[in-house]
């Protein structure tokens, strides 16, 4: 696998540990892994769900969201996930105020919205009903009970915390900050829009980045496969 590194992404499990003398193994890569899950999943949820709040998934998420931690905590994982949890909790809190539906509004009009989130979840940069590469085009080929009923988005992020041979990549504790920012009183608020375009360039060279590793799986290539696509040997890989 090629080495790729930018400020949300690294492809050396090694930028995933904060703690001297911690190394990065298996087991600690595969908990900052389900960390990163689980933060896909709420914004999956605020995405596709009216009420998200009360969607069946966000509610057994509710405790760790209030709390203010992730599924697994820095203390646990070793990594600095700078107040990621804090800030999904500001996040949760302030897209489901009632009384303020503006700021839902003002999430899906913004940058991470439009330049992250749907690109991720439809499954690359080539939007339009002309992407031969988005996850729906995705066909069950394998038997693995595992992935019975399972999507092709669902069933690559399986693979993703099973696989100790993928990389955690995708760092959300710094990508976050594409929708979230402290103001000088410390207060978190909503960012709409990023000025610096080397910022919005590299926050999706990492994403596009993410997803090309989600489908690099050996166990996703052999459970899934997109007809329209093809395998092409590339020297750098």
């Amino acid at each position: 696998m090629k080495y790729f590194k930018n400020p949300y992404y690294s492809s050396d499990n090694r930028d995933f540990v904060s703690v001297e003398n911690v190394a990065p193994t298996p087991e600690r890569m595969r908990m900052i892994k389900l960390n990163n899950n689980y933060v896909f999943s709420i914004f999956l949820n605020i995405m596709t769900k009216e009420d998200f709040t009360n969607s069946p998934a966000m509610k057994k998420y509710m405790s760790t969201i209030f709390s203010g931690n992730l599924v697994r905590t820095d203390k646990v994982t070793g990594y600095d996930s700078k107040n990621l949890g804090k800030k999904i909790r500001f996040l949760v809190s302030h897209l489901s105020d009632k009384k303020h539906p503006e700021n839902l509004e003002k999430f899906k009009k913004s940058f991470f919205y439009q330049s992250i989130l749907v690109p991720f979840f439809y499954g690359g940069y080539s939007l339009g009903d002309d992407n031969n590469e988005r996850w729906e085009l995705y066909e069950r080929i394998g038997t693995d009970p595992a992935f019975k009923g399972s999507s092709a988005l669902n069933a690559a992020t399986k693979c993703y915390l099973s696989d100790p041979t993928l990389p955690v990549g995708l760092d959300m504790s710094a990508l976050i900050d594409g929708i979230i920012k402290t103001n000088e009183k410390g207060e978190y608020e909503l960012v709409e829009d990023i000025e610096d375009l080397k910022v919005k360039e590299n926050m999706i060279a990492s994403v596009q980045e993410f997803i090309n590793l989600l489908k690099s799986s050996k166990k996703f290539k052999e459970n899934y496969n997109n007809p329209n696509l093809f395998e092409i040997e590339n020297e750098d890989d």
